[in-house]
């Protein structure tokens, strides 16, 4: 789900200031400073940062690559005239897996992460959330409120369950990320708030993780998981009614879970088409403007083969997303709140 912003993927993630450093006393390695994503500079350069530039630097190396070889159409001057089919573009994002892996067996070589622990972990969450390196989408907290009974009426929750799917690489780093940012809310009362953050200390989360780092002297540095295309995120989606755009009438009375998946990225394509709903967040694009951003996210896909194309219109207060008789295989919304009042409406 596209909860978080700044949680990137393994080729995206930045650790400015983020660096393994000896105390005075030379006994412990510790993990300290904020994680700087989505292209923030870092004002103080060290080492360790050097050193995930030389990451980074080697993933885009072994991409282009990659793309040279694998890429299912011929490179044209027009991007946008670029056009693979759905079986084709399924096959490239697979392709990547190799790109991935090696990218992660990389860092894990280096020992980056050596000597990390949880509470490193949480630091790290707690500054980014503190400077703004780390944002989560409005409309989260509407979501998870949402599936948590109401504890002042005894009212049922109308999301019978919220799981997340990411590539990106410390499952505790989500779910700190999250729980942290819950503690900072004031709009719930104790009780409430106390219900939301054991929630976020139950939900299911599926990603990878940096491997030890309970462990007594941290991490063995060793990044485990095997989350890392379109193809592996999609084998960890829930069942559901495996129907697209059921209509409203055909829903009643059926006791299959309806999955609905939110996603951003080309890595979320394979889930979109499990869930029996799925909802890209394009952003705050109008009209042409998003359609471009969606064409730009998932080039090369041909769009317009796929069944019903990509319908660019948001789903709040509209009936049709339900209930039109042409399945759409994508639905699109500004953001997680128009989501959650959307599905206010029609649950």
């Amino acid at each position: 789900m596209a909860l978080l912003s700044g949680l990137p993927r393994a080729r995206d993630l930045r650790l400015y200031n983020q660096r393994l450093h000896r105390s005075e006393s030379g006994a412990t390695l510790r993990l300290r400073g904020e994680a700087e994503v989505n292209g923030l500079g870092d004002a103080t350069p060290s080492a360790s940062a050097n050193q995930w530039d030389r990451f980074v630097a080697a993933y885009i190396k072994d991409y282009q690559a990659h793309k040279a070889s694998h890429y299912p159409v011929t490179p044209k001057e027009r991007p946008r005239e670029e056009r693979a089919s759905p079986d084709q573009y399924s096959r490239w994002l697979e392709s990547l897996k190799v790109v991935e892996y090696a990218s992660a067996k990389r860092v894990t070589t280096s020992g980056f992460f050596r000597g990390v622990r949880t509470e490193d972990v949480a630091t790290v969450a707690r500054d980014a959330l503190d400077s703004g390196a780390l944002q989560l989408r409005k409309g989260w907290t509407s979501l998870f409120e949402m599936s948590v009974p109401q504890t002042c009426n005894g009212r049922a929750p109308l999301i019978n369950k919220i799981s997340i799917i990411s590539v990106n690489w410390s499952e505790s780093l989500i779910r700190w990320s999250l729980y942290l940012a819950a503690e900072r809310l004031t709009h719930l009362s104790a009780s409430d708030k106390a219900s939301l953050l054991d929630h976020i200390n139950d939900t299911e989360i599926h990603s990878n993780e940096i491997h030890g780092l309970n462990s007594p002297q941290g991490s063995s540095g060793r990044l485990t998981g095997n989350i890392r295309t379109a193809r592996e995120k999609a084998e960890h989606m829930p069942a559901g009614n495996n129907q697209r755009a059921p209509g409203a009438a055909e829903r009643q009375g059926s006791e299959d879970p309806l999955v609905l998946y939110v996603g951003d990225s080309a890595t979320d394509y394979e889930c979109f088409h499990c869930a029996d709903f799925p909802i890209w967040i394009g952003g705050q694009s109008k009209d042409s403007g998003q359609s471009q951003r969606f064409e730009e996210i998932f080039r090369p896909l041909d769009n317009n083969s796929m069944p019903g194309g990509f319908a660019p219109y948001q789903i709040h207060g509209s009936d049709e997303v339900l209930n039109s008789p042409e399945m759409l295989w994508c639905a699109w919304a500004e953001g997680l709140e128009e989501v959650a009042d959307w599905l206010k409406g029609t649950l």
